[in-house]
């Protein structure tokens, strides 16, 4: 092919960290009742089947023949489920997603040396991506800048007339405490999905020996994408990142490592009591396993996207895994999850390994933590080691 597929890759990144704020600038000119939100799964596909157009980037891996037992079972859930067309559209990308960015991973050919600097280029993007980030927040940007239509696009109320504090923010863009304090989104305009992309760059910085800074530059751009997720007030990104710092340190025993996650899960139920966020949390994955079918509920009838695109058959609130419980069942959460075990023994040492796993885990209990936005750097990231791991062998 005549095209760099690093550089496709590279746009891919690129045109995932400035996708939503992109199309909100178009909802200017538009109503909210047409669909441009698609326009951000359009461009996916299209450097996807860019990339996989010559095959032969895409031998034949172990995990193909189970990714595609995965696509059959979905698209006969899908003919079962009575949901509209466009809800069962956003249930499919939402599962499948995941395996796109891998494989566009894997089809970019990047070699074992060209991985350092693709993962600095990474960080260089996300620089700029956060110093956006802090413009917004220090200026309340979004007050001028309209974002209604494309909220209302995606089913979610912005606040009201110009003398609201938070006039033109969604909800969400807002943390609670001390009577209500505006959250980094910079330019995904969502702070969770900001969040973890920030966890994902601060585990490179803190843990992967490869990138090659000297250590004054490391420490200034740990601060700098350190105090930008402390302002996204994203629970489950520093959740993240205390979850790789645990699975990174050797010192410490697996014993150990499992009873500190049991403790912690102990103090989140604890903490459920007097927090609201953490309670719908909890209650929907304990939903999920006590609703929990063979073949689940039907494509897009529990969940958030349930909740944006139709109605919910059995109340799973936000939990990316037990969506896929309920809508799929304990079948298809297993044809789901095969493929990520393979792919994690297979890369198991390497420190994004490590990341996929810690968000895997938060996803138990957070339904963004494992959307488009959420896991694009990671799932990238793991199609390109896992590639090179196959080649290497």
């Amino acid at each position: 092919m005549v095209f760099s597929r690093k550089k496709v890759t590279t746009l891919v990144i690129l045109w995932l960290f400035l996708s939503s704020l992109i199309i909100a600038s178009i909802y200017r000119f538009f109503n909210p009742e047409v669909n441009l939100l698609i326009l951000k799964d359009v461009f996916i596909v299209a450097f996807f089947i860019l990339l996989i157009a010559d095959y032969r980037s895409l031998k034949l891996y172990t995990i193909n023949h189970y990714i595609a037992f995965l696509v059959l079972y979905l698209i006969l859930q899908s003919f079962l489920s009575n949901a509209p067309f466009f809800a069962k559209l956003a249930g499919l990308r939402q599962m499948l997603v995941p395996f796109l960015l891998i494989y566009i991973g894997m089809s970019s050919k990047i070699g074992i040396f060209e991985f350092a600097k693709f993962k600095r280029g990474i960080i260089k993007i996300a620089f700029f991506v956060v110093l956006f980030g802090y413009y917004e927040i220090i200026f309340s940007i979004w007050h001028e800048f309209e974002l209604r239509n494309y909220f209302e696009a995606k089913n979610v109320p912005v606040y009201g007339g110009p003398k609201e504090a938070f006039y033109n923010y969604p909800p969400f863009f807002i943390e609670p405490i001390f009577g209500g304090v505006k959250r980094m989104t910079a330019t995904l305009l969502d702070p969770i999905n900001l969040g973890h992309t920030l966890a994902f760059i601060l585990s490179l910085l803190l843990f992967d020996k490869t990138l090659g800074y000297n250590r004054d530059k490391k420490v200034m751009l740990v601060v700098f994408f350190g105090t930008a997720l402390i302002l996204t007030f994203s629970k489950g990104a520093l959740l993240h990142v205390i979850l790789v710092a645990l699975f990174n340190f050797r010192k410490i025993s697996s014993g150990i490592k499992v009873m500190v996650m049991f403790l912690f899960i102990l103090l989140l139920f604890y903490m459920s009591n007097f927090h609201q966020g953490i309670k719908i949390h909890l209650s929907g994955i304990e939903n999920a396993i006590k609703s929990l079918k063979m073949f689940g509920h039907g494509i897009a009838k529990t969940g958030n996207q349930a909740t944006m695109f139709f109605e919910q058959t059995v109340d799973i609130g936000d939990t990316f895994i037990g969506s896929i419980m309920g809508q799929i069942g304990f079948l298809g959460l297993i044809l789901w999850a095969t493929p990520f075990y393979i792919i994690y023994q297979k890369i198991k040492n390497n420190i994004i390994a490590k990341i996929l796993l810690a968000q895997l885990i938060i996803s138990i209990i957070s339904e963004n933590a494992f959307n488009l936005l959420s896991i694009f750097l990671v799932c990238i990231s793991v199609g390109v080691v896992y590639r090179l791991n196959n080649i290497n062998e």
